[in-house]
């Protein structure tokens, strides 16, 4: 189980700039999940900080800023691949330009199952 959490985690940062290809529907949420949960931890790690000595919030501010600026593009082609998955194309990314609609209809894209792979019940 943990070896799936950590290959779910580190896969998209090693395909982070590869926008071929595609990704599941588990991979990509299991993906996200564990981003959320490190950034949510991370925040509210720095906030529980003491404000003196500042010098400190800054050791782990920084590598922070740095793993959040990171995670944009890794999480971007992430996003790309599981769209490619679902729908065909990873154009699509680009709803995300339109203001909240756009971010909801990709949301809902990436909920789908893949391309091609629901198939009818047989009748006999």
């Amino acid at each position: 189980m943990f070896d799936y959490i950590l290959y779910s985690y580190v896969n998209p940062w090693r395909h982070a700039f590869d926008f071929k290809g595609v990704t599941s529907r588990i991979d990509y949420w299991s993906f996200i999940f564990i981003q959320l949960s490190i950034f949510f931890i991370g925040a509210k790690s720095l906030e529980a900080l003491p404000a003196n000595p500042e010098w400190i919030r800054k050791i782990f501010l920084y590598p922070f800023l740095l793993w959040m600026v990171g995670s944009v593009f890794v999480t971007m082609s992430c996003q790309v691949r599981r769209l490619r998955d679902a729908t065909g194309s990873g154009w699509l990314w680009f709803l995300h330009l339109v203001p909240y609609l756009g971010t909801f209809v990709t949301f809902l894209m990436t909920l789908l199952p893949t391309k091609g792979s629901i198939s009818l019940p047989s009748r006999f």
